[in-house]
């Protein structure tokens, strides 16, 4: 049985396993998983109680399933092609920092736009918007001319940065500001694996709850 990656195009941390899958070649069945649908709540939670995205289906895992965009990075990375022999440690270092940095702002963003009336948190909305700013100023300066973050090779940070940059745009701007990391998220965004995933994700667009909707326009990303 080939193995069945739940996700949503809409999920940041589903388009990381999205990417890698692309990226090695590896043989996956895509399901679509709406948490917004009841039917499909209970489905997963039946397959991965804790009902987070993404989760990997596969009968040779223990329990039947996985969970975590990185751990399933991993789990179909067999090769070990994004993880560079004695940086290992490095790189799920830069793979954390990017959750922390990335991720987890831009998704209480978003999570507090589908609260109803009343129940908005601006505090938490504003907290992470600085959070944002300033990931993206320690970013800037970090990134070296190098195409990748660990130079001419893509890695697992690469594989869960593009995902976190593409959305965290939606709702603070990397450009003018922030060229080089526009840049980075360019050549992230027209490589040929993660732009297959753009390319599926597109007829999800119009749905994401931000006035900034998702975009393929990389020319507002700079010179990369």
């Amino acid at each position: 049985m080939i193995p069945e990656l739940l996700h949503h195009p809409l999920d940041p941390a589903s388009h990381a396993p999205l990417f890698a899958a692309a990226e090695l070649g590896a043989a996956v069945s895509l399901v679509v998983v709406d948490l917004a649908d009841a039917a499909d709540r209970g489905a997963l939670a039946a397959i991965w109680p804790h009902g987070t995205l993404p989760v990997l289906r596969d009968p040779a895992l223990p329990g039947g399933a996985l969970g975590e965009a990185s751990i399933i990075v991993e789990r179909l990375d067999a090769g070990r092609a994004l993880l560079p022999a004695g940086r290992e440690l490095e790189v799920r270092m830069w793979e954390r920092r990017i959750e922390r940095m990335l991720t987890q702002p831009t998704r209480k963003i978003v999570e507090d736009r589908l609260r109803g009336p009343g129940t908005r948190d601006l505090h938490g909305v504003g907290e992470a918007r600085r959070t944002l700013s300033a990931a993206y100023d320690a970013l800037e300066a970090e990134l070296a001319p190098d195409p990748w973050i660990f130079g001419d090779r893509l890695t697992l940070a690469d594989i869960v940065a593009g995902p976190a940059l593409f959305f965290a745009d939606t709702v603070v701007p990397l450009m003018p500001a922030h060229p080089a990391l526009g840049s980075y998220l360019g050549r992230l965004m027209t490589r040929t694996a993660y732009g297959s995933v753009l390319a599926g994700a597109k007829p999800w667009f119009p749905a994401y709850p931000m006035d900034q909707k998702p975009s393929l326009d990389t020319l507002r990303l700079g010179d990369f």
